[in-house]
């Protein structure tokens, strides 16, 4: 196992003949904090969409701890751990905190024939739901329509999905 939970090498992006990504070299251990700063038209957005599998580079690796992950469509990295969020918050306003959270757990499940009986009695993904409540800390929330929430709770719910990865994910 590497030292860097995301790392890039070579990273490059062109449109035509406009290189909006070009050369990155990232390095990111486990349990740090990093920010992506510069102006409008630098590469930032471009550069997560790179990191999340919502475009293909034109040339460099991407690698999650140490496995070369360069290419993978969002909804695979989603599944290994990379995920990202937008501005707008994609949640479920009627529905509760917990439901929201499954709903996000029930998305990894390897099959999506599973309606015959209620969600609420698929034990694995009630508890993936639960585990990723706590990562984010809204358990005492749980119940609460996410429509009460305030925007920041909001976006802690919205993130759930990227916390499955550490609060453990559905059994496959």
């Amino acid at each position: 196992m590497t030292d860097y939970a995301l790392e890039t090498r070579g990273l490059t992006r062109r449109f035509g003949g406009l290189t909006a990504v070009d050369d990155v070299a990232i390095q990111c251990r486990r349990g740090s904090v990093h920010a992506v700063i510069g102006p409008n038209g630098a590469g930032k957005s471009t550069l997560v969409n790179l990191l999340a599998g919502a475009l293909p580079p034109t040339s460099g690796r991407v690698y999650l701890d140490g496995d070369d992950v360069t290419g993978l469509r969002a909804d695979r990295l989603s599944r290994l751990g990379i995920g990202r969020t937008f501005q707008k918050t994609n949640v479920f306003l009627p529905f509760t905190v917990f439901e929201n959270c499954r709903l996000a757990a029930q998305s990894r499940l390897s099959t999506s024939m599973r309606f015959v009986k209620p969600a609420a009695r698929y034990a694995e993904v009630n508890a993936a739901a639960e585990r990723a409540l706590a990562a984010v800390g809204l358990e005492s929330r749980a119940g609460n329509a996410v429509a009460k929430l305030s925007h920041g709770e909001q976006r802690q719910v919205d993130r759930d999905g990227a916390s499955q990865r550490s609060a453990g994910s559905v059994a496959r």
